[in-house]
């Protein structure tokens, strides 16, 4: 099966992937234009402070002083192993973001097929939160796009039945 078939089988067609692919960038646009413009702020200093830390040192600097889960920062500690810099450390937000947009319209075209992807896609590229979260240097972005991937695993187990496919 061709790639171009096996998109029409999932329901997406060319116009579609257009429309999607026009949509995210959009949203992408909207979530760097304004990227590091205001400085970080108190919670974020924590976020860069603990990104530079050893992983166990994030971990005991976690529970030390933050109560969120030190998932997010370990992750935040190994994209900082990558690159340095305020920028690179927002542009982990922005990453989160991004696929916090493709699963939603992956997501919901699966569910619901390709009319209501793109709906979906639509709103979760302007929605105030999405962009809001996208470039601040918390786990935010992160959490929304566990969240719609916990979703989209809940209701093909849902459907299945089996561990294995969800």
């Amino acid at each position: 099966m061709t790639n171009h078939r096996a998109w029409q089988a999932r329901g997406i067609t060319p116009f579609a992937a257009t429309i999607a692919l026009l949509a995210f960038a959009v949203a992408l646009w909207l979530r760097v234009v304004a990227l590091g413009c205001d400085g970080f702020w108190l919670d974020e200093i924590y976020s860069a402070s603990f990104a530079n830390l050893s992983a166990l040192g994030t971990v005991v600097a976690t529970f030390l002083y933050d109560p969120h889960p030190p998932l997010y920062y370990l992750q935040l500690n190994a994209w900082g192993r990558l690159g340095h810099g305020d920028l690179w450390l927002l542009l982990n937000s922005v990453s989160w973001s991004a696929a916090t947009l493709l699963a939603v319209f992956l997501g919901t075209t699966r569910q619901f097929g390709s009319i209501s992807g793109l709906i979906a896609l639509g709103f979760c590229a302007v929605m105030g939160s999405e962009v809001f979260f996208a470039d601040e240097l918390r786990m935010y972005a992160m959490y929304g796009c566990l969240s719609v991937l916990s979703w989209i695993a809940a209701n093909r187990l849902r459907t299945d039945y089996r561990c294995r496919t969800a």
